[in-house]
């Protein structure tokens, strides 16, 4: 079998929205296992199912953000009491980090091949 040639961006969103939606379906059946069992054993008192599922509920959220992050455009911003924040990532940040290496990389070899000599 003859795998495509994706760059290896391609390949880390396939992974991860491979990862993702797995995470997606096993936290939809802790929550149906998580109801069914809290449910049977505390007709009474409904709060112990709520909470559990309130933080099911929370989970399910970061995994469906992050499926759209791996999707989608992969920056978000905004700001809380007057102070501002902004998550950028993609090709750009990924190239100039890169760059940075590389370029301290050859710095090194300039300087250990001016001390051999």
């Amino acid at each position: 079998m003859k795998h495509p040639n994706w760059p290896p961006r391609d390949w880390r969103k396939l992974l991860a929205m491979f990862l993702l939606s797995g995470g997606g379906m096993a936290l939809t059946v802790v929550a149906w296992r998580n109801t069914t069992l809290v449910a049977e054993r505390s007709p009474d008192d409904p709060w112990p199912l709520a909470y559990s599922l309130y933080g099911v509920l929370f989970l399910l959220g970061i995994v469906l953000i992050s499926l759209g992050w791996v999707i989608g455009k992969t920056s978000i911003s905004g700001g809380v009491a007057g102070a501002t924040f902004s998550l950028n990532g993609g090709e750009d940040a990924a190239l100039a980090a890169t760059q940075a290496v590389a370029d301290s990389a050859q710095q090194t070899a300039d300087v250990i091949k001016d001390q051999a000599q």
